[in-house]
């Protein structure tokens, strides 16, 4: 064993180069030995292919975004020019809606979700607005649509539990029955204000405006007393009330406004009124289970629907003032309203349909599905002069052109209402409106 002090004398130290030397040369004898490893290929680097981009709305594509629900059904998209000729608007009660339809080309263009159970529905004369009641508990309102862009454009506040609505097509000026507090309502369709608020019979229902000798006349059917109550529109006050039958719930007008007819729904009868007397010049029998009644555009017929499963449309000869025909529309039926042909109606059914119903033939030309309990029916022609009255025949109550909201009634100033009281029940007005004035009104037998 060599020790330390060995290397370090002179023979110690080269001794120690010699080690080192030998060390190193074994060191590149090993290296030199040693087998050479395999080259290792570069290692890639992934490249990622984009997924393909999901078309939206398309089923079964993953990832593909939910269709939002159109609102506006089958055809093309809505614009102020879009509805021509003839439409139909049903309100829908069940499910919050109004189905509007092309008679022209028989078909559903949109259906405009209120989000109310809307009961009654008039047009304006060129059919661009609808308004449509909400007589449910609590309500207060009339929903405003507009046809043209088939969207809700407001809520109207009038009086308590609205059912019925009429416009006058010349004033712009509409009538709205209150059932939940025994008035109805004087609204301008324009501004969309009230008027008036003028206290009538016991549960108003259905009304209807008609001039006779110069002046505007509203009759408003009471259900729950069995009469008809006559409004002076300049006078905003009852003038006459007429006793007609049981339970009278529907009010239309000749095309010729000198007779309004009324619905006794109880009686399963109609009621003629002369709009120049206001007195009952007759009553016809009709059937049991009545809904809704209208006259033809040439006034020379009234149809009347009925929820009967068998009988459920019935045709009125006005020369004779009794029940000429009675037909099945293929369910019962809830509404009915006519449009500019004497020979067709449209009924709204209880299992959802509208249909377009041909007398002359005694069948349906066209069947839709719409909303679901369509109550009420309105039609009008679009197209037409906003403000001006339909041609004579077009049996639909009509408002003035589409307005601009106003700050107040959910966005409309409401001036201070005129309130007026008949004189056979003394009723409490609304809080904010004047104190009504009470005056005699006799009621006609």
């Amino acid at each position: 064993m060599i020790g330390f002090r060995t290397l370090g004398s002179p023979l110690g130290r080269g001794l120690w180069r010699r080690l080192v030397g030998a060390s190193a040369l074994l060191a590149v004898v090993v290296a030199a030995c040693a087998p050479t490893p395999a080259a290792q290929p570069p290692v890639a680097t992934p490249i990622r292919t984009p997924a393909p981009a999901a078309t939206p709305g398309l089923a079964g594509t993953p990832g593909a975004p939910a269709t939002p629900r159109a609102v506006v059904t089958p055809g093309a998209a809505m614009t102020p020019t879009a509805l021509q000729g003839p439409v139909v608007v049903t309100a829908n009660s069940a499910d919050g809606s109004l189905s509007v339809v092309s008679v022209s080309d028989a078909q559903v263009v949109g259906t405009i979700p209120v989000n109310r159970p809307v009961h009654i529905v008039a047009l304006s004369p060129d059919a661009r607005l609808a308004f449509a009641t909400d007589p449910s508990q609590g309500s207060r309102e009339v929903v405003v649509a507009d046809l043209t862009t088939m969207r809700k454009l407001a809520d109207v506040s009038v009086g308590s539990q609205p059912k019925g609505i009429a416009i006058d097509p010349k004033t712009g000026q509409a009538a709205v029955t209150n059932s939940g507090d025994d008035t109805v309502s004087i609204f301008d369709a324009l501004a969309r204000t009230i008027t008036a608020t003028i206290p009538v019979g016991d549960m108003p229902h259905g009304v209807a405006v008609a001039s006779a000798d110069g002046a505007t006349k509203v009759f408003v059917a009471n259900e729950g007393d069995g009469t008809v109550s006559v409004i002076d529109v300049a006078g905003r006050r009852v003038t006459d009330t007429i006793r007609v039958g049981s339970g009278p719930t529907r009010v239309a007008t000749a095309p010729d406004e000198r007779h309004v007819f009324v619905l006794n729904q109880v009686s399963g009868s109609v009621s003629v009124l002369d709009t120049r007397t206001n007195q009952q010049t007759a009553e016809i029998m009709v059937g049991r289970n009545v809904t809704d009644l209208a006259v033809a555009p040439d006034g020379r017929s009234l149809f009347v629907s009925a929820t009967d499963p068998n009988r459920n449309l019935f045709k009125v000869d006005l020369s004779t003032n009794q029940v000429a025909q009675d037909f099945n529309v293929g369910s019962g039926a809830l509404a009915v309203a006519t449009g500019t042909d004497p020979s067709h109606v449209f009924v709204t059914t209880t299992d959802n349909k509208l249909v377009f119903f041909d007398t002359t033939t005694n069948r349906a030309t066209a069947t839709l599905q719409v909303g679901q309990r369509p109550e009420g029916a309105g039609v009008a022609v679009a197209g037409g002069v906003p403000g001006v009255a339909p041609a004579a025949g077009t049996a639909v109550p009509a408002a003035t052109p589409r307005a601009t909201p106003v700050p107040g009634v959910q966005g409309a100033a409401s001036p201070t209402p005129i309130s007026v009281q008949t004189p056979t029940v003394s009723r409490t007005p609304a809080p904010g409106l004047a104190t009504p004035v009470t005056s005699p009104v006799p009621v006609r037998p």
